[in-house]
């Protein structure tokens, strides 16, 4: 298991190298698997403060709280692999498939780091399975303190679940809650800005798309949408305006030419010239 686990890492940094994390050093990505790894193992043994879309920037610190932190849980789990296999197998196969389910949950971007929870379906499993080992010894001395502690976590836990739900009601809930929990994170304020403007909640939208864009105003999405609300509400010197933002940070023209939301300034001598001077150059506007 661990030469397997040993080669998907090493093959997984090679090819990952070469292609969308070519700009972050090996360092970078092993800093920043450690500090996933460190918020797995907490949430796994205490699912507390969850957020659908961890954001966070990519450490550049070895001592840090989450890096020290994995590592130490990391070590106490090879220790439990290696030293109880021979008095009790299962703990040594708890442990080893703890780390295996949780190694294909990380993921390293050049910018920013993506954590989510529901990452963490199969590897809980180890630690529902270390419970009721728990439980199973204590119940050989005396099944009532057994009843009695498993009562305690198991109405924790389904408190936590209760809450959880009323989260992932619904997709408005959802992103609000991630919003509130990453407000740093411009992919998470464009997509709240996405949940407004289907709802017609334009001003609302505005405002996210512009905090996406302040975040990070490399986006060429926000720019767009904003400028097809622009567009829907008239407003035609604010949707070019918007719209060759769009252009200019990369947005591919293309969609231009179908999107009803530009239907109302599309005759407008602004947009033709527009799109008659990006197809002369064949370049986006600049």
């Amino acid at each position: 298991h661990f030469i397997i686990s040993v080669f998907y890492l090493m093959l997984y940094f090679m090819l990952n190298q070469g292609s969308y994390l070519k700009d972050v050093s090996l360092y970078t990505h092993l800093l920043t698997s450690i500090k996933i790894l460190g918020i797995y193992f907490k949430l796994i043994f205490l699912p507390i403060g969850l957020n659908a879309w961890y954001d966070f920037p990519a450490p550049d610190k070895l001592l840090t709280f989450w890096t020290v932190f994995a590592l130490q849980v990391f070590a106490v789990i090879l220790i439990l692999a290696f030293f109880s296999y021979r008095f009790s197998p299962r703990i040594s196969f708890i442990a080893i498939f703890i780390f295996l389910t949780l190694i294909p949950s990380i993921h390293i971007l050049p910018e920013r780091v993506l954590a989510k929870e529901y990452y963490l379906y199969l590897p809980s499993i180890s630690f529902s399975l270390l419970v009721g080992m728990l439980f199973e010894r204590i119940g050989q001395k005396s099944m009532r303190m057994a009843g009695s502690l498993f009562m305690i976590p198991l109405i924790l836990f389904s408190i936590l679940v209760f809450q959880r739900n009323t989260v992932w009601r619904d997709n408005f809930v959802l992103i609000k809650d991630i919003a509130s929990k990453s407000p740093e994170s411009a992919v998470i304020h464009y997509n709240m800005g996405v949940t407004y403007d289907d709802k017609g909640m334009f001003n609302d939208a505005i405002k996210e798309y512009e905090l996406s864009i302040k975040l990070n105003p490399q986006l060429p999405d926000p720019y767009y949408n904003i400028a097809c609300i622009y567009s829907k509400q008239g407003n035609v010197e604010d949707a070019l305006k918007a719209l060759k933002w769009a252009l200019a940070h990369g947005f591919n023209p293309e969609l231009l030419k179908t999107d009803p939301d530009l239907d109302p300034i599309r005759k407008e001598p602004g947009f033709i010239e527009l799109v008659e001077r990006m197809k002369k150059s064949g370049e986006f506007y600049h």
